[in-house]
């Protein structure tokens, strides 16, 4: 049998990792492969989900929820600009864009780039020929996914991958403490002011 290799993974395609330590020992790391764009084909883009087994099926994946690697407050949805845009533009651009904030305001981006160094042990990798995976239904998307995307070592992905899960999925994070809440969005809209703030300036001295 040909040994498989991770860039030739399909766009849906899942493989799983056995977590060998802390609270989630023995449950696994379902990593699910994203290949959606040009820009996913040059980089490992995955998503990921946590499971108390080894999944056989892809219903078995589907019904378990995303793992979110990061939360955007939905004032700042319409982030980033492109080139010399500014934006007011940026937001006539994007108007159209459809946006899934929870009861706290949060957009969730799912996906992020895997990078891996010499010496990494692969051989923890399990290839469950488990194709088709669906893709989240609320994930917040860019312009682009280098953008917000997060970048994990393969050497800290179980770390990372239940960091992210306790933060965001069980919302143990600060910023959804009432306080939290506050500051997220008292620092969106500080973004958003400077922005505007700077495009007010830069077309004053346009036309001096």
């Amino acid at each position: 049998m040909m040994k498989r290799r991770l860039k030739d993974l399909k766009n849906g395609e899942a493989i799983a990792i056995k977590i060998k330590k802390g609270i989630h020992k023995n449950k696994y790391v379902i990593l699910i492969c994203c290949k959606e764009s040009l820009e996913e084909e040059r980089d490992f883009y995955f998503r990921a989900k946590l499971s108390k087994k080894l999944p056989t099926t892809t219903e078995e994946i589907n019904k378990l929820p995303y793992i979110k690697v990061r939360a955007i407050h939905y004032i700042e949805r319409y982030l980033p600009r492109m080139g010399r845009e500014t934006y007011k533009e940026l937001v006539e651009r994007k108007k159209h864009y459809v946006y899934y904030p929870d009861e706290y305001n949060f957009l969730y981006v799912y996906y992020f780039t895997l990078l891996f160094e010499k010496g990494d042990n692969l051989d923890d990798i399990i290839y469950l020929d488990i194709y088709n995976v669906e893709r989240p239904t609320d994930e917040y998307v860019n312009d682009s996914k280098s953008y917000y995307g997060e970048i994990i070592l393969f050497n800290r992905l179980e770390e990372e991958l239940i960091e992210y899960y306790e933060n965001y999925n069980l919302k143990k994070d600060f910023e959804y403490t009432k306080v939290g809440q506050q500051r997220c969005e008292q620092n969106a809209k500080a973004i958003i002011e400077v922005l505007k703030k700077y495009d007010q300036i830069k077309m004053k001295n346009n036309h001096s």
